[in-house]
């Protein structure tokens, strides 16, 4: 429509049928209400290495506590790599990853970036098990790691 004078949001093509205007899709985790947020940027993936980890036979999880915002709600990425199977099987792996995250969403610390890196093996977990691994990570990650011993002035290096 080049030359109307109404926005693109307001546009009959960005109407449905009846009329009403569709809201544009937040990148949230797939839930209600949830605390969760997506992490859509690959340098978000790539900075939640430099982070923590919890490795469990089904899974290892990475998480990055961010200083800028300390506040925020958590984020969350899923990622199940091509040799764990083919796409039905990977797609079947992260509904059900979904589904524990929904169940173990009060152990996610605020402001700390999650992303989850799934095995062969969850495929075939039971699901108890998978959401008491992804409630164990979580608030293993969330918690302020230990501080090291300062060496004392009076030892000799």
């Amino acid at each position: 429509m080049i030359g109307s004078a109404c926005p693109p949001s307001a546009s009959p093509e960005a109407q449905s049928p009846a009329g009403h205007h569709q809201a544009a899709r937040p990148a949230t985790f797939p839930v209600r209400g949830s605390s969760y947020e997506r992490l859509l940027k690959r340098a978000d993936f790539v900075a939640t290495q430099r982070g923590r980890r919890h490795s469990t036979p089904l899974m290892t999880v990475q998480g990055l506590a961010r200083a800028d915002l300390a506040d925020a709600p958590a984020r969350l990425g899923l990622t199940v790599t091509r040799k764990v199977g083919t796409a039905t099987e990977r797609n079947r792996i992260k509904r059900r990853l979904r589904a524990a995250l929904r169940l173990c969403a009060e152990s996610a610390q605020v402001g700390v970036d999650y992303v989850i890196v799934a095995r062969r093996d969850l495929l075939a977990a039971p699901f108890a098990s998978i959401v008491s691994d992804l409630e164990n990570a979580m608030s293993r990650l969330g918690q302020k790691p230990a501080a090291k011993p300062t060496p004392s002035p009076d030892r000799p290096r």
